[in-house]
């Protein structure tokens, strides 16, 4: 078979597009073999111009494949950007192949090379900014994402899941985002605007609440390994009372309303309300048998609202929960001065202190020493366990009705977070109607054909 090869020798804008453009109406195969979408080809058809990426240059007049080898590192945003581009002039695109084998570009690639171009010192090189080096960097290394790794979801999640794990464990910078937003104003909090919190994950808010804890699984994101976050709670109800909910919850004291206890996310001082003291510049101290809590360093906050920068004008530390009604906001105590908030709106970008408590067995009363004596269980005797098996719920938040990722399953029960059954239904379509539950997190117990069990969380919105 003969072969055409196309080098360009140059540093660029040597015509290569336009000389593949032209070779390709002979060819059977045009494969670009290496690179991502940093690179531009300009080529015409007719009159009409078309500035190509990520697509082999051939791909208007080759009659017959044109292929993206496995060397390729490809954005499937830039991919598809491009396809629909060309559908648009009117021409054909299902010649055009991806190699299952060619890595996939990440949103965390062009992350880092943005940061490495724009704010590690001594390291500009002039990259596009589109995450093309850290990708080869994961190909390298095997642990890259590549395309035939989008089909199946499961593969798909359990290598971002290791790769997101390794990156908190080794920490080469610090991920932040844009400057945005405002302090969460206590005063009434519906001033708050929450399309402006942002993750440091995701750029939709509140998609990652499963790194705050209480998953049915320990998070990569977790900065407690071993053990959880003090203080740690299951739920909090920032929007829906601002009591309760955490342990340093104050119940010894009225709130501004004369009502018993304090309003968490409002400033208190820490004197009068939880006999603390402040520790000159060190920070602040709890010695008191009422509230023994320990001491906090004055250590500031980096990229409160966004940015590299650390501010010492407060100091905070995280508690391990998101806030209620799906904003966006996590939970944090602060402290600023002589006074402290137990339980405030923190946009999750922020980077604040954490305490780790380690999950050790505890034990109640005295302990019994283990019977020498057999116990004879019924060979009939099962126990169920309830395993996840892979099983999803779409869309979740939901707001009329939510979907699952099976067709075994046969009962769908939902209950709310004090244990009330609030619906049951037998599943036959795949969807389950969840518009007459009132807005708030439930949890759904799945009942499989063979009789096991799921439990998944869901969110009403």
């Amino acid at each position: 078979m003969a072969t055409y090869v196309v080098v360009g020798l140059q540093y660029g804008d040597e015509g290569k597009g336009k000389i593949t453009d032209v070779l390709s109406a002979k060819s059977d195969y045009v494969v670009r073999f290496q690179g991502g979408d940093n690179a531009g080809h300009t080529v015409y058809a007719g009159e009409e111009k078309y500035v190509l990426h990520l697509l082999p240059s051939g791909v208007l007049q080759c009659k017959g494949k044109c292929v993206i080898a496995n060397g390729v590192v490809v954005n499937p945003k830039a991919f598809l950007k491009e396809i629909g581009q060309i559908e648009a002039k009117g021409l054909r695109t299902d010649h055009v192949f991806i190699s299952r084998r060619a890595h996939v570009i990440m949103p965390y690639h062009i992350l880092l090379d943005t940061y490495r171009e724009e704010e590690e010192e001594g390291t500009h090189i002039g990259t596009t900014k589109k995450g093309i080096g850290p990708c080869y960097e994961d190909k390298i290394a095997r642990v890259g994402i590549r395309m035939v790794d989008l089909l199946n979801p499961d593969v798909l999640a359990e290598k971002i899941r290791k790769n997101l794990k390794y990156s908190v464990e080794h920490p080469m910078s610090f991920m932040y985002q844009p400057k945005t937003g405002a302090i969460y104003d206590e005063g009434n909090h519906y001033r708050n605007d929450l399309n402006l919190v942002r993750d440091w994950i995701d750029n939709r808010r509140a998609q990652a609440a499963n790194r705050w804890g209480h998953a049915d699984k320990k998070s990569p994101f977790d900065p407690c390994p071993e053990g959880w976050r003090v203080p740690d709670v299951s739920f909090t109800n920032l929007y829906t009372g601002s009591k309760g909910n955490s342990p340093w919850y104050n119940g010894y004291k009225n709130d501004a309303y004369g009502k018993s206890g304090v309003i968490q996310d409002q400033w208190h001082n820490i004197t009068s309300f939880y006999n603390g003291q402040i520790n000159g510049d060190k920070g602040w101290k709890f010695e008191s048998t009422v509230f023994p809590i320990g001491n906090f360093p004055k250590d500031g906050i980096r990229g409160e609202l966004g940015e590299n920068e650390i501010s010492y004008d407060r100091s905070g530390v995280w508690t391990a929960s998101m806030a209620d009604l799906h904003t966006g906001y996590a939970l944090a105590m602060q402290f600023q001065g002589s006074q402290m908030q137990t339980g405030t709106g923190v946009y999750p970008q922020a980077g604040m202190s954490v305490r780790c408590a380690k999950d050790d067995k505890r034990l109640l009363g005295t302990e019994r020493k283990q019977n020498p004596k057999p116990i004879k269980v019924p060979k009939k005797a099962e126990i169920s366990v309830p395993e996840n098996k892979g099983i999803q719920l779409y869309p979740n938040p939901v707001t009329e009705e939510f979907h699952l990722t099976t067709t075994d399953a046969v009962t769908v029960e939902i209950y709310d977070m004090i244990g009330k059954l609030v619906l049951k239904t037998d599943l036959k379509t795949g969807a389950v109607n969840a518009s007459r539950l009132t807005a708030g997190i439930y949890i759904v117990k799945i009942t499989m054909k063979d009789q096991s069990v799921v439990t998944k969380k869901i969110i009403k919105q």
